[in-house]
């Protein structure tokens, strides 16, 4: 599923563009570089149906995404950096999202 950066920044809770696109798995953890730009794909032990609870299905890009919790968890997880994440615009999305 689609997480961190990627998720954040597309919420717009981080208002850069990552400069890769972070995948989480089940599988193991590998970097890939493309002419597009790089996949990170990185490995979680999360079981699966607590990923199910906390993630979409995008019938357009045919991927699970992750919810904005989720994706934060999961950037704090990977100790990657939280200074670019505004914090009081993801408490506003999460309201947003609870109504």
């Amino acid at each position: 599923y689609l997480s961190a950066e990627t998720v954040l920044s597309e919420s717009g809770v981080i208002s850069q563009m990552p400069s890769l696109l972070v995948v989480m798995t089940t599988g193991k953890k590998k970097k890939v570089k493309t002419a597009f730009g790089d996949i990170e794909f990185i490995h979680t032990d999360c079981p699966v149906p607590e990923l199910k609870a906390n993630t979409t299905y995008d019938w357009e890009r045919g991927c699970y995404i992750a919810t904005l919790d989720r994706a934060y968890d999961d950037l704090r997880r990977l100790r990657r950096s939280l200074d670019l994440v505004d914090m009081e615009d993801l408490a506003d999305r999460r309201s947003e999202m609870d109504h």
